[in-house]
């Protein structure tokens, strides 16, 4: 939603005509402060402006304080009546306008950025992205139009009623399909004093809801710099994160069990995998189900290390030597679970690499 104190409205524009004149009006729900003599609206059509503000109502006023069928609140509503004498008689009939007004208000999905898309199993896509308040939204493409995921409006879905952390240098959040096409979401959530906590969510079908029945799921307890979050799943569709502990810049793991989130090692809540200076942390499961994690790393040397869940422990090895550890970094498995690397280095060659 709008990081101002405005609501993530809209602005409705109903025109209409009689007679003797045009009727414009606006209710604009986006713009719900009274700032009298400086809110504007006018009509312009070829050369000649017809315009109204909170001194001048020759051609219609604005009420401030009224509800109206679009909501509940007090707001904006602003009512031009333009005469036809006023337009030449070519214009009589038909013309061209500029419809112009002037106030506060904030848009919601302004500054749209770190977009991610699935596609469900008929092949239509749903894509997410953070806006407005640093906070996820959501749309699916029925076959026909864009909708929020249960169909039941043409709006973008507001996904989560909580700030989320949007950083610059880290994965704000990640969205990946369950078996059934529906969205499986991981993010971070400002939880004050510096905490980045890991929250999940999933699509049922009819609802979105965390592993706990809430709509949202602080899946650890504790007090986390979650950064870098990335999420997987095995066939069961149990959700697998990973992500960089920005305090130490540990890499973390946990999952779902089928009862709680647990780490793989039995040692608690979550497995730590590396305790060296990490970053950007990337994850797949294997076909037996284990998850696999690739992380760029600087310790005594910088490169790419890769751990793997065998069944009973975590196994790792480094591709050292490589040229900074905030280099672009993806992880593949190959059809026998061998794990693929590419990245970028970022020296002045600037090569793509594969290993």
């Amino acid at each position: 939603e709008p990081s101002t104190g405005h609501p993530d409205g809209h602005t409705y524009i109903n025109i209409t005509d009689d007679d003797e004149y045009l009727y414009y009006d606006l209710d604009i729900t986006m713009d719900n402060t009274d700032d009298y003599g400086q809110d504007w609206t006018e009509v312009q059509i070829g050369g000649d402006i017809f315009h109204m503000d909170d001194i001048d109502d020759t051609y219609g006023s604005c009420e401030f304080g009224f509800v109206s069928d679009k909501v509940e609140y007090k707001h904006q509503l602003c009512h031009l009546k333009i005469p036809k004498s006023k337009l030449s008689e070519s214009e009589q009939d038909s013309f061209d306008f500029t419809l112009r007004y002037y106030g506060t208000g904030g848009v919601g999905c302004a500054n749209a950025q770190k977009p991610q898309i699935i596609a469900d199993n008929d092949g239509n896509p749903i894509v997410a992205w953070v806006g407005g308040y640093n906070s996820i939204f959501i749309r699916k493409w029925t076959g026909e139009n864009w909708t929020t995921v249960d169909g039941s409006s043409d709006d973008s879905e507001y996904l989560f009623d909580h700030r989320i952390y949007n950083s610059w240098d880290g994965t704000t959040f990640h969205m990946i399909a369950s078996s059934d096409g529906d969205p499986m979401i991981i993010s971070g959530k400002d939880g004050g004093d510096g905490a980045r906590l890991p929250v999940y969510t999933e699509w049922t079908g009819s609802a979105w809801e965390g592993k706990d029945d809430s709509p949202y799921e602080e899946i650890l307890g504790g007090w986390f710099t979650a950064y870098d979050i990335q999420l997987a799943r095995d066939d069961s569709n149990n959700p697998m994160a990973v992500w960089r502990n920005n305090g130490n810049r540990d890499i973390h793991f946990t999952h779902w069990s089928g009862t709680e989130w647990t780490s793989l090692d039995s040692a608690g809540d979550y497995d730590v995998i590396e305790t060296s200076s990490t970053a950007a942390p990337q994850i797949k499961v294997n076909s037996v189900g284990n998850p696999v994690i690739a992380y760029n790393i600087d310790d005594e040397g910088r490169g790419i290390g890769v751990s793997q869940w065998d069944g009973d422990s975590w196994e790792g090895d480094v591709l050292w030597n490589q040229s900074d550890w905030n280099m672009t970094m993806r992880l593949v498995l190959d059809s026998n679970d061998t794990p693929i690397l590419a990245w970028n280095s970022n020296d002045r060659d600037r090569e793509i690499n594969v290993s």
